[in-house]
């Protein structure tokens, strides 16, 4: 439940974000959020917050869900599905920190 939840939200914020900027400049890429998080801290965080629970990080709501996820499937020998997860989580960290790496870029700024 929690998953969906900063799945919604991060979403929402991006979602908000590229709308604005949609309207000052035609072309939307990731680029629009570069140092977006440093003039505006409060959504950076938000967003950041999110990403992170999204991407499985311990101590976040995404790491107990994906950690159940792991337990229940090693315990029923599912390791097809297990090989799915560990793939497929190293390919979202990798994502979600380019978003997170963008947002913090102060080039722009």
């Amino acid at each position: 439940v929690w998953m969906d939840f900063l799945a919604f939200g991060a979403a929402l914020i991006i979602l908000l974000f590229t709308i604005k900027v949609s309207f000052r400049r035609p072309d939307i890429s990731i680029e629009n959020l570069r140092g977006f998080a440093l003039v505006r801290p409060f959504e950076g965080a938000l967003i950041t917050v999110a990403l992170i629970s999204l991407a499985g990080i311990p101590l976040t709501a995404g790491f107990i869900g994906k950690y159940s996820i792991f337990i229940t499937a090693s315990q029923a020998k599912m390791w097809h599905l297990i090989m799915h997860m560990a793939v497929s989580q190293s390919l979202s960290i990798i994502a979600l920190s380019k978003i997170i790496l963008v947002m913090f870029d102060g080039s722009v700024v």
